[in-house]
């Protein structure tokens, strides 16, 4: 009966994951079970009896000499054999070390074998593999210990709320509290707040819980008699409970105020300039009416040759004076934001051949030749007085600076960066420009030749209006130019429409609104749809409402996360709710990209949802679909 129990108990032991053995005094085994042979690495069953741990271990270690970590289990761990025998008791400990390379942690349960007559006679253990449960363990204390270093250093208080607005846990400094922390745990926030910090915390909670995205708020706290600016967060922290970071912001709205009282001023002081220019150029351009027209109508009335030759100077003095007087309103008018585009269809070849022939004079003088290459009938819907001027700036500083030479003109129209665009070079083979001048010949009152011994006329503000014009165009300048030999500039202009122009080369052009508080989304839409759509703009709830009076869409598209304040569902209830708005496609594009997103804000009435970044064939996709409605 007896040897058939312990045959039924070996089975059971041979068959455990969990290592088990038995050693005598001397350390060596009595007893071991497969899990603990395949543990030492035996060669063949029974080759462990009578064989210490080290053994094994030495041997595993010869295979590998050069890793020094290949095995350090015998090396590490508690020698708890001689405890036990010594303590007479059953000890439990943690060993572990390198085997084979890896790391192990086991779970080891060791007591002392008894005789009958009490006396020990060896030790019986078992061990049981933790790796997995260890290293989750002090995976999980690191984390811990990283949060709780970034926590501590965050200089913003933090608060853990419970669904019910219940206060259960801070962080941050004390001398941020106006009362010890103790005063705020398991208390409602009613209790504890003033009465309207208590009233918006709980409805941004209630907001939070309903949309699941982050609310962000704004408040004035009195704190001993100084009045303390504070922005909240609240966010989502695990299942029916909420963070809310509280940042004192008194500086920032001072920063802010302080800003815009410059801006007040910076503005006060434009407008200053700009009535000062305004009455500079009446009283410029009176006298200059009469010093132009009698020195012409002298010029012509007079035989005295030297009479005539006086007269015309004056009239030439008076143009250039005449002309330094429209570049300084031009620049003025431009840094003041005044520049207002008017857009229309323009016949590009006609207009280059029309400022060429202005310039015939000059060209004639300096024994130029021009050469034109220009696709027929070249046209492009843009500003016409800037295109213009950008023409005519280039064209004649290519013949100013050109004696006895060359210049070409080259223009047409490409497809640049998905828009058509008039693309157009002036070549000449002047005295060209220093590298190091390429970037100071933009800056207003530079030129490449300056100082006493400068040889070209003028007061440097030709190329810095030229490229102000460009760039309010949304279009770039280049130069490529080798001294001594000439210059090439090319100017891309992309082809735009007149927003208030329903028709474009006959056909619709669709408006879209995008309500976005990131001014990037705004340019990027602006880039995608230049040429197929006219873009309106709204950074908040209150701008897009203005627009909603102004203009009637196609294709709204709405960010979700507008910043503080009323966010893009409720732009959605507002749109739904306006009887004008009906039937208009909404879209909501949005960095909210997590699982049941699409489905959730797809439910609550948008009729399109694309998530940030997207491609560009996907935002001209909702527009071909709500276009075709």
């Amino acid at each position: 009966m007896n040897e058939k129990i312990e045959s039924f108990f070996t089975s059971i032991v041979e068959t455990f994951p969990d290592m088990v053995w038995a050693k005598d005094l001397e350390g060596r085994f009595i007893y071991s079970n497969k899990a603990n042979d395949d543990f030492l690495g035996v060669e063949y069953r029974g080759e462990s009896i009578g064989k210490k741990d080290s053994y094994f271990f030495e041997r595993e270690k010869s295979k590998h000499p050069e890793d020094a970590n290949w095995l350090t289990f015998g090396d590490l761990c508690l020698d708890s054999d001689a405890h036990v025998i010594k303590e007479g008791r059953a000890v439990r400990s943690q060993e572990y070390g390198n085997l084979r390379g890896k790391i192990l942690y086991l779970d080891v349960n060791k007591a002392p074998i008894v005789d009958k007559t009490g006396k020990i006679t060896g030790t019986v253990g078992s061990g049981r593999d933790i790796t997995k449960e260890k290293l989750y363990e002090l995976a999980l204390a690191e984390n811990e210990t990283r949060y709780r270093a970034l926590l501590e250093a965050n200089p913003d208080l933090m608060f853990l709320l419970s669904r019910d607005g219940i206060l259960i846990d801070w962080s941050g400094g004390r001398e941020k509290l106006f009362a010890p922390p103790e005063f705020f745990l398991n208390k409602h926030v009613s209790e504890v707040l003033p009465p309207h910090v208590a009233k918006v915390t709980v409805e941004n909670l209630a907001k939070l819980i309903e949309t699941g995205e982050m609310q962000v708020y704004r408040y004035i706290l009195d704190l001993n008699g100084s009045m303390g600016h504070f922005e909240s967060r609240i966010v989502n922290c695990g299942v029916d409970h909420f963070l809310t970071i509280i940042r004192d912001i008194t500086d920032q709205v001072k920063f802010e105020h302080d800003l815009q009282e410059a801006i007040k001023k910076a503005e006060a002081s434009n407008k200053a300039k700009t009535v000062f220019l305004q009455n500079m150029s009446h009283e410029l351009r009176t006298p200059l009416i009469g010093i132009l027209g009698y020195s012409e109508i002298m010029s012509e009335m007079t035989d005295d040759k030297s009479t005539s030759d006086m007269a015309e100077t004056i009239n030439r003095s008076g143009h250039r004076l005449l002309e330094t007087l429209d570049s300084l309103l031009k620049i003025a008018r431009i840094e003041s934001n005044r520049q207002e585009l008017q857009f229309s269809m323009i016949d590009v070849d006609r207009m280059i051949r029309q400022s060429l022939e202005i310039l015939t004079p000059m060209i004639l003088s300096n024994n130029v030749k021009v050469a034109l290459d220009i696709q027929p009938k070249l046209s492009i819907g843009q500003d016409h007085n800037l295109v213009n001027s950008i023409v005519m700036n280039l064209l004649s500083n290519a013949v100013k600076f050109t004696k006895d030479g060359d210049i070409r003109v080259w223009a047409t129209k490409q497809m640049v960066d998905g828009t058509e665009s008039l693309v157009f070079s002036v070549e000449d083979t002047g005295i060209g420009i220093k590298d190091e001048d390429r970037e100071l010949i933009f800056e207003a009152f530079r030129q490449g030749s300056e100082g006493y011994d400068r040889a070209f006329e003028g007061i440097g503000l030709g190329l810095t209006i030229t490229k102000k014009y460009i760039e309010l165009l949304d279009g770039t300048i280049d130069i490529d130019s080798t001294i001594g030999s000439g210059s090439k500039f090319t100017v891309t202009i992309p082809e735009s429409v007149d927003p208030l122009m329903g028709l474009f080369h006959g056909q619709f052009i669709p408006s879209i609104l995008v309500i976005d508080d990131d001014p990037l989304m705004h340019d990027l839409t602006e880039r995608i749809f230049r040429g197929r759509a006219t873009i309106f703009k709204a950074m908040n709830v209150a701008e897009a409402c203005y627009q909603f009076t102004k203009n009637s869409y196609s294709l709204i598209i709405v960010d979700i996360n507008l910043g503080s304040g009323e966010n893009g569902l409720d732009i959605l209830r507002r749109i739904k709710g306006n009887p004008e708005l009906a039937g208009v496609t909404i879209a909501a594009v949005t960095a909210y990209a997590m699982a049941g997103d699409r489905e959730r804000l797809l439910r609550t009435g948008f009729d399109y949802y694309l998530s940030k970044p997207f491609k560009k064939k996907d935002l001209m996709e909702i527009l071909d679909n709500s276009l075709a409605k």
